[in-house]
Protein backbone atom coordinates (compact mmCIF):
# COMPACT_ATOMS: atom_id res chain seq x y z
CA UNK A 1 0.00 0.00 0.00
CA UNK A 2 1.30 3.41 -0.82
CA UNK A 3 1.63 5.92 1.87
CA UNK A 4 0.28 8.46 0.16
CA UNK A 5 -2.72 6.35 0.78
CA UNK A 6 -2.81 6.04 4.28
CA UNK A 7 -2.83 9.76 4.26
CA UNK A 8 -5.93 11.64 4.71
CA UNK A 9 -7.04 14.82 4.67
CA UNK A 10 -9.08 16.30 7.68
CA UNK A 11 -12.32 16.59 5.51
CA UNK A 12 -11.92 13.02 4.92
CA UNK A 13 -11.60 11.90 8.24
CA UNK A 14 -14.23 14.43 9.70
CA UNK A 15 -16.39 14.94 6.90
CA UNK A 16 -18.46 17.91 7.71
CA UNK A 17 -16.32 19.68 10.35
CA UNK A 18 -13.69 22.61 10.43
CA UNK A 19 -10.93 23.33 12.79
CA UNK A 20 -11.29 26.32 14.73
CA UNK A 21 -9.13 27.99 16.42
CA UNK A 22 -9.40 29.36 20.14
CA UNK A 23 -7.17 32.94 20.23
CA UNK A 24 -5.11 32.86 23.37
CA UNK A 25 -6.94 34.82 26.54
CA UNK A 26 -3.46 37.03 26.52
CA UNK A 27 -2.46 37.45 23.38
CA UNK A 28 -5.23 39.66 22.21
CA UNK A 29 -4.30 43.53 21.58
CA UNK A 30 -5.31 46.02 24.30
CA UNK A 31 -8.44 48.08 23.64
CA UNK A 32 -8.86 52.19 23.43
CA UNK A 33 -10.18 53.81 26.14
CA UNK A 34 -13.92 54.56 25.71
CA UNK A 35 -13.90 57.01 22.74
CA UNK A 36 -11.86 59.53 20.80
CA UNK A 37 -13.44 62.12 22.64
CA UNK A 38 -12.66 61.66 26.16
CA UNK A 39 -9.47 60.16 25.34
CA UNK A 40 -8.51 64.09 24.07
CA UNK A 41 -10.43 65.69 26.78
CA UNK A 42 -8.10 63.75 29.40
CA UNK A 43 -4.99 64.45 27.62
CA UNK A 44 -5.78 67.63 26.89
CA UNK A 45 -6.58 68.72 30.36
CA UNK A 46 -4.21 67.07 32.03
CA UNK A 47 -1.57 68.89 29.30
CA UNK A 48 -3.34 72.13 30.33
CA UNK A 49 -2.82 71.48 34.16
CA UNK A 50 0.52 70.60 33.74
CA UNK A 51 1.75 73.63 31.74
CA UNK A 52 0.06 75.56 34.48
CA UNK A 53 1.71 73.40 37.30
CA UNK A 54 4.71 72.48 35.93
CA UNK A 55 7.24 73.81 38.59
CA UNK A 56 5.10 72.62 41.01
CA UNK A 57 5.17 68.72 39.34
CA UNK A 58 8.69 68.56 38.69
CA UNK A 59 9.72 69.76 42.00
CA UNK A 60 6.91 67.07 43.20
CA UNK A 61 8.69 64.19 41.32
CA UNK A 62 11.85 65.06 42.18
CA UNK A 63 11.12 65.35 46.38
CA UNK A 64 9.10 61.95 45.72
CA UNK A 65 11.83 60.23 44.40
CA UNK A 66 14.34 61.52 46.82
CA UNK A 67 12.40 60.83 50.13
CA UNK A 68 11.19 57.51 48.78
CA UNK A 69 15.03 56.21 47.82
CA UNK A 70 17.17 58.18 50.66
CA UNK A 71 15.61 57.98 54.34
CA UNK A 72 18.26 60.55 54.88
CA UNK A 73 16.37 63.32 52.73
CA UNK A 74 12.82 62.87 54.62
CA UNK A 75 12.91 65.50 56.82
CA UNK A 76 14.92 68.05 54.95
CA UNK A 77 12.23 67.95 52.03
CA UNK A 78 9.12 67.76 54.18
CA UNK A 79 10.45 71.05 56.42
CA UNK A 80 9.76 72.71 52.93
CA UNK A 81 6.56 73.87 52.95
CA UNK A 82 6.87 74.52 49.04
CA UNK A 83 7.64 70.75 48.82
CA UNK A 84 4.72 69.67 50.94
CA UNK A 85 2.06 72.13 48.34
CA UNK A 86 3.64 70.83 45.46
CA UNK A 87 2.98 67.16 45.80
CA UNK A 88 0.14 67.95 47.32
CA UNK A 89 -1.22 69.89 43.90
CA UNK A 90 0.86 66.91 41.64
CA UNK A 91 -1.38 64.26 43.18
CA UNK A 92 -4.09 65.22 42.11
CA UNK A 93 -3.38 66.01 38.57
CA UNK A 94 -1.91 61.73 39.35
CA UNK A 95 -5.21 60.80 40.08
CA UNK A 96 -7.30 60.98 36.90
CA UNK A 97 -3.82 60.50 35.32
CA UNK A 98 -3.77 57.01 36.97
CA UNK A 99 -7.21 56.57 36.10
CA UNK A 100 -6.07 56.88 32.08
CA UNK A 101 -3.39 54.37 32.59
CA UNK A 102 -4.84 51.84 34.04
CA UNK A 103 -8.25 52.20 32.01
CA UNK A 104 -6.06 52.51 28.89
CA UNK A 105 -3.86 49.57 29.72
CA UNK A 106 -7.37 47.32 29.93
CA UNK A 107 -7.18 46.54 33.93
CA UNK A 108 -10.06 48.47 34.56
CA UNK A 109 -12.97 47.47 31.91
CA UNK A 110 -15.42 49.97 33.27
CA UNK A 111 -14.43 53.39 31.66
CA UNK A 112 -12.40 56.25 33.25
CA UNK A 113 -14.94 58.22 35.46
CA UNK A 114 -15.66 55.13 37.39
CA UNK A 115 -12.26 54.18 37.93
CA UNK A 116 -11.17 58.10 38.65
CA UNK A 117 -14.24 57.55 41.80
CA UNK A 118 -13.12 54.76 42.89
CA UNK A 119 -9.33 55.81 43.25
CA UNK A 120 -10.66 58.91 44.89
CA UNK A 121 -12.95 57.15 47.30
CA UNK A 122 -10.17 55.06 48.21
CA UNK A 123 -7.69 57.96 48.86
CA UNK A 124 -10.33 59.72 50.97
CA UNK A 125 -11.08 56.58 53.09
CA UNK A 126 -6.71 56.72 53.25
CA UNK A 127 -6.62 60.13 54.55
CA UNK A 128 -9.28 59.42 57.32
CA UNK A 129 -6.84 56.29 58.12
CA UNK A 130 -4.11 58.36 58.78
CA UNK A 131 -5.92 60.92 60.98
CA UNK A 132 -7.53 58.21 63.00
CA UNK A 133 -4.39 56.68 63.50
CA UNK A 134 -2.82 59.91 64.42
CA UNK A 135 -5.76 60.54 67.13
CA UNK A 136 -5.82 56.81 68.70
CA UNK A 137 -1.39 56.83 69.05
CA UNK A 138 -0.37 60.04 69.44
CA UNK A 139 1.89 59.90 67.32
CA UNK A 140 1.25 62.94 64.97
CA UNK A 141 4.47 63.51 63.53
CA UNK A 142 5.38 60.09 62.55
CA UNK A 143 1.80 59.33 60.60
CA UNK A 144 2.56 62.89 58.89
CA UNK A 145 5.68 61.59 58.14
CA UNK A 146 3.89 58.41 56.86
CA UNK A 147 1.04 60.37 55.42
CA UNK A 148 3.13 62.67 53.02
CA UNK A 149 5.64 59.66 51.83
CA UNK A 150 2.04 57.79 50.41
CA UNK A 151 1.79 61.19 48.38
CA UNK A 152 5.44 60.67 46.86
CA UNK A 153 4.79 57.09 46.41
CA UNK A 154 1.54 57.37 44.13
CA UNK A 155 3.10 60.22 42.38
CA UNK A 156 5.87 58.05 41.56
CA UNK A 157 3.68 55.26 40.38
CA UNK A 158 1.53 57.45 38.64
CA UNK A 159 4.47 59.33 36.57
CA UNK A 160 6.40 55.76 35.41
CA UNK A 161 3.21 54.24 34.46
CA UNK A 162 2.85 56.55 31.73
CA UNK A 163 5.20 54.25 30.02
CA UNK A 164 2.54 51.52 29.66
CA UNK A 165 0.44 53.81 27.45
CA UNK A 166 3.26 55.52 25.58
CA UNK A 167 4.82 51.36 25.01
CA UNK A 168 1.17 50.51 24.08
CA UNK A 169 1.05 52.70 21.23
CA UNK A 170 4.63 52.01 19.85
CA UNK A 171 3.17 47.88 20.31
CA UNK A 172 -0.61 48.24 19.79
CA UNK A 173 -0.71 44.27 19.60
CA UNK A 174 1.18 43.92 23.18
CA UNK A 175 -0.45 41.22 24.90
CA UNK A 176 -2.92 41.90 28.36
CA UNK A 177 -0.39 39.75 30.54
CA UNK A 178 3.15 41.75 29.70
CA UNK A 179 0.81 45.26 30.11
CA UNK A 180 -0.52 43.20 33.91
CA UNK A 181 3.26 42.50 34.44
CA UNK A 182 4.57 45.43 32.86
CA UNK A 183 1.89 47.84 35.75
CA UNK A 184 2.62 45.18 38.53
CA UNK A 185 6.16 45.26 38.39
CA UNK A 186 5.68 49.75 38.60
CA UNK A 187 3.70 49.61 41.12
CA UNK A 188 5.88 46.74 43.71
CA UNK A 189 8.70 49.10 43.36
CA UNK A 190 7.44 52.23 44.78
CA UNK A 191 5.33 50.67 46.77
CA UNK A 192 7.46 48.16 48.90
CA UNK A 193 9.74 51.50 48.59
CA UNK A 194 7.20 53.42 50.64
CA UNK A 195 6.40 50.12 53.27
CA UNK A 196 10.15 50.13 54.10
CA UNK A 197 9.94 53.49 54.73
CA UNK A 198 6.82 53.04 57.06
CA UNK A 199 8.42 50.50 58.66
CA UNK A 200 11.67 52.47 59.36
CA UNK A 201 9.76 56.18 60.68
CA UNK A 202 7.31 53.17 62.97
CA UNK A 203 10.12 51.43 64.85
CA UNK A 204 12.59 55.31 65.01
CA UNK A 205 9.20 56.40 66.88
CA UNK A 206 9.08 53.91 69.48
CA UNK A 207 5.89 52.20 67.83
CA UNK A 208 5.43 48.76 69.35
CA UNK A 209 5.68 45.99 66.55
CA UNK A 210 2.27 44.89 67.46
CA UNK A 211 0.58 48.22 66.40
CA UNK A 212 3.27 48.48 63.16
CA UNK A 213 2.18 44.75 62.05
CA UNK A 214 -1.41 46.08 62.42
CA UNK A 215 -1.44 49.56 60.69
CA UNK A 216 0.63 47.63 58.01
CA UNK A 217 -1.79 44.73 57.15
CA UNK A 218 -5.05 46.54 58.22
CA UNK A 219 -4.60 50.07 56.49
CA UNK A 220 -1.88 49.59 53.80
CA UNK A 221 -1.84 45.93 52.25
CA UNK A 222 -5.31 44.85 52.69
CA UNK A 223 -7.22 48.17 51.25
CA UNK A 224 -4.69 48.13 48.35
CA UNK A 225 -5.58 44.25 47.71
CA UNK A 226 -9.46 44.70 47.90
CA UNK A 227 -8.50 47.77 45.46
CA UNK A 228 -6.92 45.81 43.21
CA UNK A 229 -9.60 42.81 43.84
CA UNK A 230 -12.60 45.44 42.30
CA UNK A 231 -10.50 46.79 39.47
CA UNK A 232 -10.17 43.03 38.16
CA UNK A 233 -13.84 42.50 38.87
CA UNK A 234 -15.12 45.55 37.59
Amino acid sequence: MNIQDTIRRIEECWPGSRLSLMAEPYSTSIQPLESDMILSIVVASLLVIFIIFNRRVINATFCSFLVLTDKRKIREVFNENYNNVSMRVTFLICLPLLSFVICRAGVAARGFLLTLVTFVVFFIFKQLSFFTVSWLWGKKEAVQTVYRLHFAAMIMVTLTSILVPITLRIIPDMGHIAVLIGLGVIFLVWYLLYLIKCVGIFISSGFSHFLGFLYLCGLELLPVILLADIAVRF
